[in-house]
């Protein structure tokens, strides 16, 4: 089956056709180079003056497609960006080689487009662009380097893979919001490896029933959004006032689930796992009891929505204890194991096709007779 994969240094996507996106893989930090670069302080309380927001720009004649990023973000405080996923972007295109993408920083409070030029299969964003205002503040997007956080006056690119359907920007983009002036001690966030990917691709949602018990010993039950794939889930609504987020849980052992902590939630918010010292976890591990259809989360195991206000504290407007997600079986019935191979191919990390003679880590996608694929890493 077709996989995405959500690699440590660069997020990958292979072989997923627009028809039937069925696999995600394991989710992990990005890479060194995308480390802690200097962030405006202090910084702007985005929040506090959102009655202040203008009116959200009326969208360009075109026709509208939507897509679903899924990126890494960067969450105020945390020392590595974090996954964001899921993410419902409507590009539109206009009739006059001009593609609008929804802005990709604080969306709820900058909801305008970006400008780029269509041509073939790549999209070309020009210089920085005006993100638009919040109370007195004025935000760009622009590219970052990521040695010193200065902009740099260069375009980048969304690549569309013909066979996939999905537009990403390469692993050197680095994409930053800067506030009134564009000047490294003014970056106030930044984010790297879009991937756009086609809605249609995705299987239909179900729904699941959470129940918990929050920091205030109030009892919690709320309906979840689920997405099933081959190897795990995309959950929307897993807390209370991030009902539009979605996370990424992962198939564990005899039918457990795995929800990798460091997804974001919503803008510099992160859903982190904790124990009873509230030390950090990395993932929070929903054991599975077959009889009764559920996946409760280990004993001892908190979820907090953790965020900083001056870079050093962390705090938690919540913290769910004894979660139980119910009906969120772990078994996907239409995973054929006997299809017919037709072909194999091999990609290095970066998703460039090798021969076959390549030696490294590596991708291999095999195909099957039923226009299904899988993809994995392998060492030759």
């Amino acid at each position: 089956m077709r996989k995405i994969l959500l690699l440590a240094a660069v997020m990958i996507s292979l072989c997923l056709p627009a028809q039937n996106i069925t696999r995600l893989v394991d989710v992990k930090r990005v890479s060194e180079s995308f480390r802690t670069l200097p962030i405006c302080s202090p910084r702007t309380d985005m929040m506090s003056v959102k009655a202040q927001v203008d009116k959200p720009a009326k969208a360009p004649a075109g026709d509208v497609e939507t897509f679903y990023l899924e990126y890494y973000d960067r969450v105020y405080g945390f020392e590595n960006l974090c996954v964001r996923s899921h993410v419902k972007s409507d590009f539109i295109f206009g009739n006059d080689g001009k593609v609008y993408i929804p802005n990709m920083f604080f969306k709820s409070q900058l909801p305008g487009y970006i400008e780029g030029t269509l041509s073939g299969n790549t999209i070309t964003v020009s210089g920085a662009h005006n993100a638009g205002t919040v109370g007195e503040n004025t935000y760009y997007v622009s590219q970052v380097d990521p040695e010193t956080g200065s902009p740099k006056n260069e375009a980048f690119t969304l690549t569309k893979d013909p066979a996939t359907g999905i537009w990403k920007t390469d692993g050197n983009t680095l994409l930053g919001l800067y506030v009134d002036e564009l000047i490294p001690e003014n970056l106030y966030s930044y984010c790297a490896m879009l991937n756009y990917l086609p809605a249609g691709a995705f299987p239909a949602s179900v729904q699941c029933r959470l129940t918990a018990v929050d920091n205030y010993d109030r009892n919690i039950s709320k309906t979840l959004e689920v997405i099933k794939v081959e190897d795990g889930y995309y959950i929307k609504g897993l807390m209370r006032g991030y009902d539009d987020s979605w996370v990424v849980g992962l198939y564990g052992e005899n039918g457990d689930i795995k929800i990798p902590s460091y997804q974001v939630l919503g803008d510099d918010v992160a859903a982190v796992f904790v124990d009873e010292l509230n030390y950090n976890q990395p993932e929070g591990l929903f054991v599975y009891d077959a009889e009764a259809d559920t996946h409760s989360l280990q004993d001892n195991i908190s979820l907090m929505d953790m965020y900083s206000d001056n870079g050093t504290d962390f705090y938690a407007t919540q913290v769910y204890a004894r979660m139980t997600i119910s009906g969120l079986s772990a078994d996907i019935s239409d995973v054929k194991a006997d299809r017919k191979i037709v072909g194999t191919e091999y990609f290095d990390l970066s998703g460039r096709r090798l021969s076959d003679a390549y030696k490294g880590l590596i991708i291999r996608v095999t195909r099957y007779a039923d226009g299904t694929s899988s993809a994995e890493k392998i060492m030759k």
